[in-house]
């Protein structure tokens, strides 16, 4: 069963998942993306220390619940109405890996939660489930999450029961991504496409015959602390970044 927010897509709402580190620790100074330009779209980002507390996009609002230094809720609104979209509340273990995520569409009244496994070998397992706001039991794909020695996904399996039906591989650059000192992004499993400690310069989709599908590049032009200040992608879409 396909998730309604891909597993795989959600580039601003947004970002960084599970570094091998434990997580930043709060930090005023540390260097935060303010603002980001992609033609007439905007997003504006709001903090408190380096708790990210909104980003306003347009039309949209994105608002964020900690719970100490863990982000525990993110909440997508439409300023027009304040009408709520959606929501994803987040699950933590006692030593704050996270391990349960859960997704509240207000439109439709449905529901979906990823369970995540941490294994051995270093790579985190998860299973998908669909059903409505009391309760997600009908499974769905599960899949394999690889991660590269700084903590970044650089691979994504997914199958349908035991047959694999897809791949994706992620190329990083060694600069610093624009998310990299928000504090408890890290934490967040499935929101890396952003990259989480440095920025994607690949993106390749294959099918469960290993076949690719598609196939995307990123550039990157960067300031003195190796942060990124402009993105060019393939289909020369340039977004501006300012700190």
């Amino acid at each position: 069963m396909k998730m309604k927010y891909s597993f795989l897509s959600l580039l601003l709402l947004l970002f960084i998942g599970c570094n091998s580190d434990d997580g930043n620790s709060s930090d005023s100074n540390a260097i935060l993306i303010k603002r980001s330009v992609n033609g007439s779209s905007t997003f504006e980002y709001s903090y408190n220390g380096n708790k990210i507390t909104e980003i306003n996009i347009g039309s949209i609002k994105i608002v964020y619940s900690y719970t100490g230094d863990l982000i525990t809720k993110i909440k997508r609104y439409y300023l027009s109405s304040s009408q709520l979209e959606f929501e994803t509340d987040f699950t933590y273990d006692v030593n704050q890996k996270l391990i349960e995520e859960r997704i509240l569409y207000y439109e439709s009244g449905t529901a979906e939660k990823r369970v995540f496994t941490y294994n051995s070998n270093g790579t985190i397992s998860f299973q998908q489930y669909s059903g409505n706001f009391s309760n997600q039991n009908t499974a769905g794909n599960s899949g394999i999450i690889y991660l590269n020695t700084s903590g970044d996904v650089n691979k994504v399996e997914l199958f349908d029961g035991i047959n694999l039906i897809r791949k994706t591989e992620y190329i990083h650059d060694a600069k610093n991504s624009i998310l990299k000192n928000i504090l408890g992004y890290n934490k967040l499993i499935s929101i890396f496409e952003s990259g989480k400690v440095n920025n994607i310069t690949s993106i390749t989709n294959y099918d469960g015959n290993d076949l690719i599908l598609s196939q995307y590049h990123n550039i990157y032009t960067y300031n003195s602390d190796g942060f990124p200040v402009t993105l060019t992608t393939m289909l020369s879409s340039t977004t501006e970044f300012f700190y």
